[in-house]
Order: C-alpha cells, then structure tokens, then sequence
C-alpha cells in the first residue's frame, strides 16, 4: 500500500527535472509577397519552425508561390505560380486585408 502512495505521490509532483519541456511558443509572422500580375501585395501569417529565422519561414512559402506543382493554397487561392518576390517578414505583425 505504501508502494502506492508513494507511486501517487510522485507522478502528482509534475515532470522530473530534466524532463520534457512544454514547447515554446513561436510569434506569428506576416510575410509580404509581390507578382506583377497580382493586384496589390499578398501577406501571409506563418509560424516559423524550431531553428527557423523569419526569413526561412517566408521563402517556405514563397517557394510554393514559385512552384507550379505546389497546391497549398495562398494569396487567396491564387493560381498565379512563378514570379513571387518576398518583400519583407514582419516579426509579430498581424495578417492585415489585402488593399
């Protein structure tokens, strides 16, 4: 019996020390994209992966943009593929509506 209460006791303490951390949360990213047929500019909302810069995180999807097999969906559903330019990651700055 006291096995047990000791077994309770422990697994209710939390994780040991060195144990799995709680993963951290990442900002979200608005990064800028521009095509000479698009009107206006296109700005998506990622969230960059562990060890990814802002940048990396951007050209992600810009290589999508640029790739006419890629079939995830930006820019509003655009089509146009190839001729995407990244204009800027913006850290922290939220998704605005296309003007």
């Amino acid at each position: 019996m006291n096995g047990i209460l000791l077994l309770l006791a422990i697994s209710l303490s939390g994780p040991a020390a060195g144990g799995p951390m709680a993963p951290v949360a990442r900002p979200a990213l608005a990064c800028v994209f521009e095509h000479p047929r698009y009107v206006g500019s296109c700005t998506e909302e990622v969230t960059p992966q562990e060890n990814q810069t802002h940048v990396q995180a951007c050209q992600a999807v810009l290589a999508c943009l640029n790739n006419p097999q890629c079939v995830k969906s930006y820019c509003q559903a655009t089509t146009l593929r190839g001729g995407w330019t990244l204009v800027s990651p913006e850290p922290g700055a939220q998704s605005p509506e296309r003007r």
